[in-house]
């Protein structure tokens, strides 16, 4: 599949890039946690508007895709509960740590570029309804609640919950940008908006690459391992499965089980540092993941017959 190397070549160069500057002294911890700060509530929220204002118009026969990619998500969710918190009685900082890169799929700087070189332009605008009407809306969502949950290490009241989901900058990013879809945009203020969300994906992946510490990967190795199983292989075949059920397009089941095999999501780490969860399981979950999906990914197009 070598229409997917430069898309893994730009990931891997920014977070080998992290990985130096923290070498070498320049991305000390509390940069990092300002750069991961600065990715998740400024400059994804502008990204989010300028992706949806520059999206195709949106086809309503096609919102099969985002209800089906629901389904695929409460699913793993569902399963992800009965696992970690009833089968394995994890606390709840640890089963947030691994639910969250579990569940929550790099689905527009992974997503976007892979289905675009496998399956052109048709391809991609499949890939946005997935991404923006399911999987963005559950990360700005279920998500934070998750990471919320998680960091307070107990029950919490659903006021702060609602609270905390209400007061995520990137939530208002997609409302923004949903209201704004089809209107002009001043020229200044569109620019300004697309400079922002251009440094998102290499802020966040400076952050990952600077937060890898190979002191710590033998302990958080089983769970790395879990995540990046659940992720690759158990989330996607659940949602081919239900795809499948609902009986949709080949292309709209092309799509939809791509970016339901795609690594875990970058935001993840920022989480759990915003939300001071277990920061190493984490980083080398979403690292390990991104690292097997340049294996996986090609098997996954091969099986959907696009090899």
């Amino acid at each position: 599949m070598l229409a997917l190397l430069p898309v893994f070549a730009y990931i891997f160069g920014f977070a080998i890039l992290g990985a130096v500057l923290k070498g070498v002294g320049v991305l000390t911890v509390p940069r990092v946690q300002r750069l991961n700060w600065t990715a998740l509530n400024v400059t994804l929220p502008a990204l989010i508007i300028v992706s949806l204002h520059r999206s195709p118009p949106f086809d309503a026969r096609l919102l099969w895709i985002p209800l089906a990619s629901w389904l695929t998500l409460l699913a793993g969710c569902l399963l992800g509960t009965i696992l970690l918190l009833k089968v394995m009685k994890l606390p709840p900082c640890e089963a947030g740590s691994l639910f969250l890169p579990a569940l929550l799929g790099n689905t527009t700087f992974v997503g976007y570029p892979a289905v675009s070189a496998l399956l052109g332009d048709a391809g991609l605008l499949r890939a946005i309804l997935y991404d923006q009407l399911a999987n963005g809306i559950f990360f700005a969502t279920a998500g934070v609640a998750i990471a919320q949950w998680a960091s307070a290490g107990s029950r919490i009241a659903p006021s702060i919950l609602v609270k905390r989901v209400l007061a995520f900058p990137p939530l208002w990013g997609l409302l923004v940008g949903f209201l704004v879809k089809g209107m002009a945009l001043t020229d200044p203020l569109f620019t300004m908006l697309g400079g922002l969300g251009a440094v998102t994906v290499p802020f966040f992946l400076l952050g990952l690459g600077a937060s890898l510490s190979l002191a710590g990967w033998r302990q958080t190795l089983p769970g790395a391992l879990a995540v990046s199983a659940a992720k690759l292989v158990i989330l996607p075949m659940i949602g081919y499965a239900i795809h499948r059920a609902l009986h949709l397009p080949p292309i709209d089941l092309q799509v939809s089980t791509l970016q339901a095999a795609m690594p875990s999501a970058l935001f993840s780490v920022s989480l759990a540092i915003v939300y001071k969860l277990d920061t190493p399981l984490v980083v080398n979950s979403v690292a390990l993941c991104l690292l097997l999906s340049a294996v996986t990914l090609p098997i996954w197009a091969w099986l959907l017959g696009l090899g």
